[in-house]
């Protein structure tokens, strides 16, 4: 549906193709990773809920208290005797679970970092590309929600509405990325048509019916 209206205008003359260059090539190059990166967030994410590690770190936007989690048996004992008792929902946490919500986090960073490449490569190449406005938006607004929803999750011990929403959003943050890449790999390869230029070529003299090259009519 999203990419139907794109297509019609090229079938019917109102587009061309036009040049490719750098900037153009590295924007889809960015979309890809987008899309990689969001299948990779997903994924990992499915892992620390199925793996019940979604308090495993219970605080935010540190790890017990330090930026770089405790990785050994001992110092996550030792971190977790030094917590205040209601932010630990569970005592046998390993340190294999702590490290997966950790990388989810890092992966988080790692989405909302190719994000904003994309984002401003749009603003700065295409802003005035019609068809790339609503899934730029939809992509700003809804990592923004996702980041509010993934805090919330850690901040509200893993609230059953909370959480549901975070991967509903995760969903949601998945389709907008094929949407926007589908978008960039079809429109960046094809201009608008001026409505002049479309003119002029509609009032060149057609060639009769017959003729053949090098032969009068």
């Amino acid at each position: 549906i999203s990419l139907g209206p794109i297509w019609t205008r090229f079938v019917n003359g109102e587009a061309h193709p036009q040049r490719e260059d750098n900037a153009f090539r590295l924007l889809r190059i960015f979309g890809v990773a987008l899309l990689l990166t969001l299948i990779l967030q997903l994924t990992l994410g499915a892992a620390v809920r199925h793996a019940g590690a979604a308090l495993a770190i219970p605080d935010f936007p540190t790890s017990y208290g330090q930026w770089l989690p405790p990785v050994t048996v001992e110092s996550l004992n030792a971190a977790m005797a030094q917590m205040p008792p209601e932010m630990i929902n569970r005592t046998d946490y390993t340190p294999t679970l702590v490290l997966l919500h950790f990388v989810h986090r890092l992966g988080a960073v790692l989405v909302c970092l190719i994000a904003a490449l994309v984002i401003g490569g749009i603003v700065h190449k295409a802003p005035r590309r019609p068809e790339l406005v609503a899934p730029t938006l939809a992509l700003l607004v809804v990592l923004g929600l996702q980041i509010i929803f993934g805090i919330a999750t850690v901040a509200s011990s893993a609230y059953p509405e909370v959480a549901t929403m975070h991967q509903f959003l995760g969903a949601m943050l998945l389709s907008i990325g094929v949407w926007l890449t589908a978008r960039l790999f079809l429109i960046t390869r094809y201009v608008p048509v001026e409505p002049a230029a479309r003119a002029k070529q509609d009032r060149q003299p057609s060639t009769p019916l017959g003729t053949l090259k090098g032969q009068p009519a």
